[in-house]
């Protein structure tokens, strides 16, 4: 059997079985610790390693990023052509296991395709940055002033990306998007 990892931002090709050829089920793994460590060898030393757990032949080798850089271009087309189609009409929220790049992907994407951006992270927003959602949405001028200052970008009418990170754990912004978007100076995407 063959699967694909990812470890420490390296992917890791996994072929086990048991017996001869005989695919064996990798909830069986007796010993997480130790596949680990012998991911992290062939990956250091760059050659195939082999691990016997339990009567499990594990071979692990080291493959090519292409398959995690492919889906992230995917992913960054995706963006782009977001952007081309709403041309603000419309908010984006990417989706996904925790640690996949959502974050990464959507800030690379303000770097490249804006003049400005912000990523406000919910895990890290402070105090101000909350309150803002409670106290200045029916005046939004000052709402984006108070972003700005915040992060310290400014921000360009229709030239500039604001980034909602872990949106999920701050439900008012989820809530308020529909009338920063309405607003039409900056486009929005959200992650969680």
């Amino acid at each position: 059997m063959i699967q694909f990892q990812q470890i420490s931002k390296i992917w890791i090709r996994f072929e086990y079985g048991k017996g001869a050829g005989r695919p064996y089920q990798r909830t069986a793994w007796q010993s997480p610790k130790k596949l680990k460590l012998c991911a992290l060898l062939a990956v250091l030393k760059k050659i195939p390693c082999a691990l016997l757990v339990n009567s499990i032949y594990f071979t692990l080798r080291t493959i090519e990023t292409e398959k995690p850089v492919e889906i992230q271009r995917k992913a960054y087309n995706r963006l782009v052509k977001w952007k081309k189609e709403s041309n603000g009409k419309s908010a984006l929220l990417i989706e996904g296991a925790r640690r996949i790049g959502k974050s990464t992907v959507a800030e690379r994407f303000g770097e490249r395709e804006y003049k400005s951006y912000i990523l406000v992270d919910f895990n890290k927003a402070s105090k101000k940055v909350r309150d803002n959602f409670e106290t200045n949405l029916n005046n939004l001028d000052i709402f984006f002033q108070v972003l700005s200052l915040e992060y310290n970008k400014p921000l360009f009418k229709r030239e500039s990306l604001i980034i909602f990170d872990e949106i999920q754990k701050f439900p008012k912004a989820r809530e308020s998007i529909k009338y920063l978007v309405a607003d039409g100076r900056y486009d929005f995407i959200e992650t969680g």
